[in-house]
């Protein structure tokens, strides 16, 4: 998605969300006579009150409130391949959760497999969430990811043995997880 277009998508919905801020201040202060959550207070602060002064500030924020996905491909230090036929690495954050999606294929050159995301593990962990293809053959268990609290690289793997690859022919990593960042 172009940046422009990600701009105007998010002004849209920055209209919206202060009109339904709005509208749901009045109703709570007709019903209760003011609002007095904490956290309510805060979100109306943060998005009606004060001005957003420049869209790329807040672009962060404002995709996460949203669920927007936002690509990584191009950022990410991927390891395992020479060559792409697909690389789409994707996360979204909300609150201190981050959401992935990956799927990449290619031309393998190297055993390990990693790639990198923009913020650290709050712990270490490993899950089996992979659909594997190595030595261009798809395999029948799913690959393991895991990673180090601290660290932003995620390893994967082909099974649970934590097995490594051919370092030829297709290989691809496709799969969806969740962690806490730090």
């Amino acid at each position: 998605m172009a940046e422009n277009e990600l701009e105007v998508r998010l002004n849209k919905k920055i209209v919206q969300l202060q009109s339904r801020i709005n509208s749901l201040a009045a109703a709570s202060k007709r019903l209760h006579g003011q609002i007095t959550h904490p956290s309510a207070l805060a979100r109306i602060k943060t998005y009606v009150d004060k001005p957003i002064a420049s869209i790329e500030s807040n672009v962060t924020a404002l995709q996460s409130m949203f669920e927007v996905w936002i690509d990584y491909s191009a950022i990410s230090t991927i390891v395992g391949w020479s060559a792409f036929t697909n690389k789409k690495l994707e996360y979204k954050l909300i609150d201190d959760i981050m959401f992935v999606s990956v799927f990449i294929e290619g031309t393998s050159d190297d055993i390990t497999v990693s790639f990198s995301l923009p913020n650290n593990a709050n712990d270490s962990w490993d899950i089996k969430c992979l659909h594997c293809k190595d030595n261009s053959l798809w395999r029948a268990v799913n690959g393991t990811l895991t990673i180090t609290a601290s660290s932003n690289i995620i390893n994967c793997f082909l099974d649970g043995d934590y097995s490594t690859w051919a370092d030829s022919n297709t290989k691809s990593i496709q799969g969806q997880f969740f962690f806490r960042i730090a």
